[in-house]
């Protein structure tokens, strides 16, 4: 399913380290008719460990979201998110983009995606990791 606009539950602090990247954040507010429906994160055990499966459970709340600031970033440039702020990293189809993330400062609450329309209430998938080289062009 494609959802990109999503939350994290830690204070995500990057760097762009080569390429470019526009982050855009969202303000959402909940609709009774329309908008989208929300999933909530979870994962099959330590989300950080190698093939841990992520789950996203639909929950009744559909919402509307709005474009509320977009930045566009290069390399060397640095941007913050907050805690549970709905936000979008878009990377231009023909760019390797590098990032480092230090994510901080944990707070309560459910990470949550804005999806679609149309698939199951329940989704599980893996995902890809690959190794920076290949898309650095060096070993």
């Amino acid at each position: 399913m494609p959802g990109m606009i999503h939350t994290h539950d830690k204070m995500i602090e990057s760097r762009i380290l080569t390429g470019q990247i526009k982050n855009v954040l969202y303000d959402v507010s909940a609709v009774t008719a329309g908008g989208q429906p929300v999933y909530e994160v979870a994962y099959a055990g330590n989300k950080y460990v190698r093939n841990t499966a992520n789950v996203l459970q639909k929950t009744a709340e559909r919402v509307r979201a709005r474009v509320s600031n977009i930045q566009t970033l290069k390399a060397g440039d640095c941007y913050r998110i907050e805690n549970h702020v709905y936000h979008e990293a878009i990377v231009p189809d023909d760019a390797v983009t590098a990032t480092i993330v230090c994510m901080h400062s944990p707070s309560p609450g459910p990470i949550k995606v804005i999806g679609l329309d149309g698939y199951p209430e329940h989704l599980e998938f893996q995902r890809i990791e690959r190794r920076a080289a290949e898309y650095m062009g060096f070993v």
